[in-house]
């Protein structure tokens, strides 16, 4: 809503880049909310629902061919109730369908496109399709044609398709009880790891920064460092790879090679706080200045570009300009030759690969011998300043400057960990939106999801709260500060109560509103970022060292044993849930007095102590566990010693 105000109808478009985008369409599109099903119900069609994103490349081809053709508007408004949905704005509608996609074709993309019942239950879902067919396949017309007659003359086909799918995906959950194997999610990344090329896993490769926070958790559980190859590896080769942005910094959504050479161009803010993070964390396990530079490189570049005029940060920045994927950072060898003088292309020709791996244009790649810490690397600085103020001249990709809570949470959260390792830097701006965060997303003790230009958007997600409530930890170990505390545990108070999964354990990723998807499922998947109630679980395990209140260790509880059946299934959909549950009764807090917090956060902030939780103390330095205390003194030194030797 707007701040105080009533949500209208064209507020509604506005409170999302994506959904704006869509507001001029000749289909006469309604959003997801309870309304569409009554509609579709009293008209006696079935619903066609489109999910995208704002970045995303093949959503704008689709609306350019389809949605703003008036020969599909006219059969979508006529045959079908035509829905569009941001799914970054409801990852709950996006999660319930693309379960579907698997299902029936055994993959996903978007956008994602969805034939449906009156009532939401699927019966056909596809991706990108052009208007018109080639080479014997359907276009989008004729199977809208196909199937609007289907649903006047057979309609029994129509409702078998749905009932045969809705017997699988809204069956009720038979959990089976598994053994949580932490050792078994070792082997499984180990067999991911690509030993040529770093990473995990085959082409298109993803950063998956969860495997390598928990393999850092897992060596400082068995107090080794016999991963740290895999790390080193995959972390360089992204800073020098495509997926890297080598002039204006931060990352691309994936790499479309196993090289890491030519990525899909998109930046999301959820990828720069798991990088900035990462980095963070391995220049603790390591002491290598180098991956703390590169976190500081994402942080200037998410403060440059990513932040709007209000002080939150954006969600995403297109891949496309002028309708062209990879424009803005791809060069043609002319552009670099015009733009730069001798030296400067001799500093380029250094430093940088300059094959062409993209149809004439060149996606700079860094060459593996720059060192950041020499004198060269500040000469490469000052013309990478150059290159970005010559590629803006061609404009600038569009930005989805809504703000989404918890990747905005996650972004803080991230920023925090590299504050306390680099001696307090950028903690003021941390405070500042910090506080921007709190009063922005809450009105009347109610948390939103998104706002955008001073409209608040729809309601919070478990995400939401999850990350949210982390952060407020997280500030409260940087400050001591009460005030942070307090909001976390009022927080989690309100995920108890509007989460909570009473009959099966786990928390739902909605709550009980009226818009909500068609089944009430719970996002489990720690893949691209953790899940909400994966980081739900180290925010109660935080909160039980803190408070010692058995309320949140009895959460805390109920996620792991109603998850147990599919950690033993699968490990990695749980990888960051296991990175903290591998420290199950070994969690401890560190109480520190006034006088010598700011040494010990400093000197700690230098080492892989993920099982540490600060807490403001009297006198001096008590670490203790969930039991007993193990360590009293003043001096930090020796305390360092002492964590170093025991686990």
């Amino acid at each position: 809503m707007q701040m105080g105000g009533t949500m209208n109808e064209l507020e509604k478009f506005k409170r999302s880049p994506y959904l704006e985008l869509h507001m001029n369409d000749p289909v006469k599109w309604n959003i997801w909310d309870e309304s569409i099903f009554t509609i579709a119900q009293a008209e006696d069609k079935p619903l066609f629902i489109t999910i995208g994103y704002s970045t995303c490349h093949w959503c704008h081809v689709m609306q350019e061919e389809s949605f703003r053709s008036e020969r599909v508007a006219s059969i979508l408004n006529e045959k079908y109730v035509p829905v569009v949905v941001d799914r970054e704005e409801r990852p709950d509608v996006d999660a319930f369908y693309m379960e579907v996609s698997q299902l029936m074709n055994g993959s996903g993309g978007w956008p994602l496109n969805v034939l449906a019942l009156p009532d939401g239950r699927p019966f056909q879902v596809f991706t990108y399709l052009p208007p018109d067919g080639e080479g014997g396949n359907s276009g989008l017309i004729q199977l809208l044609n196909t199937i609007s007659d289907i649903w006047k003359n057979e309609r029994g086909r129509i409702t078998d398709a749905a009932d045969q799918v809705s017997s699988i995906i809204l069956a009720p959950d038979k959990e089976t009880s598994g053994e949580i194997d932490i050792e078994e999610a070792v082997r499984v990344i180990q067999g991911l790891y690509d030993r040529a090329n770093g990473g995990f896993g085959s082409a298109p490769k993803f950063p998956n920064f969860t495997y390598m926070i928990f393999l850092m958790n897992y060596m400082r559980l068995r107090s080794n460092k016999s991963f740290s190859y895999m790390i080193q590896k995959t972390l360089k080769k992204i800073r020098d790879g495509g997926i890297y942005d080598q002039v204006g910094y931060g990352l691309h959504r994936y790499s479309t090679d196993l090289e890491w050479k030519l990525p899909h161009f998109e930046k999301m803010l959820y990828d720069q706080a798991m990088a900035i993070s990462t980095y963070t964390q391995f220049y603790r396990v390591t002491g290598e200045d180098r991956y703390l530079h590169v976190a500081k490189e994402i942080i200037d570049f998410v403060n440059r570009d990513m932040k709007n005029g209000d002080g939150l940060y954006s969600s995403g920045l297109d891949s496309d300009l002028d309708g062209e994927e990879g424009k803005y950072y791809a060069w043609t060898p002319e552009e670099l030759n015009s733009g730069l003088d001798r030296e400067e292309r001799e500093i380029i020709e250094q430093n940088y690969y300059l094959d062409d791996i993209m149809d004439g244009k060149i996606v700079l790649r860094r060459r593996e011998s720059v060192d950041v810490t020499n004198e060269r690397e500040k000469l490469l600085e000052n013309v990478n300043t150059k290159l970005v103020a010559l590629r803006n001249l061609k404009g600038k990709p569009n930005k989805d400057d809504k703000a989404i809570l918890s990747w905005n949470s996650m972004l803080l959260s991230s920023m925090v960990k590299f504050s306390m390792s680099s001696s307090g830097e950028f903690s003021r701006d941390i405070l500042k939106t910090a506080d921007l965060i709190m009063t922005s997303f809450e009105e009347e003790g109610k948390i939103y999801r998104t706002i955008r230009n001073g409209i608040r958007g729809v309601d919070g997600a478990l995400e939401d709260y999850s990350y949210y409530s982390n952060l407020m930890l997280d500030l409260y170990e940087l400050t001591f500060e009460e005030k942070f505390l307090m909001e976390a545990i009022k927080t989690v108070q309100q995920i108890k109560e509007m989460f909570s999964d009473r009959e099966n354990g786990g928390f739902f990723s909605t709550a009980n509103i009226k818009d909500k998807a068609v089944v009430r499922g719970k996002d489990r998947m720690d893949i691209i970022y953790p899940s909400g109630e994966s980081v739900l679980y180290l925010v109660l395990e935080k909160l039980y060292l803190l408070t010692g209140l058995d309320t949140y260790r009895e959460m805390s509880d109920s996620i792991l044993q109603s998850r147990s059946a599919d950690i033993a299934r699968n490990p990695l959909l749980s990888s960051f849930l296991l990175s903290y549950a591998m420290f199950r009764g070994k969690m401890k807090k560190l109480a520190i007095s006034s006088d010598i917090e700011e040494d010990v956060r400093r000197t700690l902030g230098k080492h892989n102590f993920p099982d540490i939780v600060f807490s403001k103390g009297e006198n001096g330095i008590e670490l203790c566990n969930e039991n007993f205390c193990q360590f009293y003194g003043k001096s930090t030194e020796d305390l360092v010693k002492y964590l170093i030797s025991n686990i």
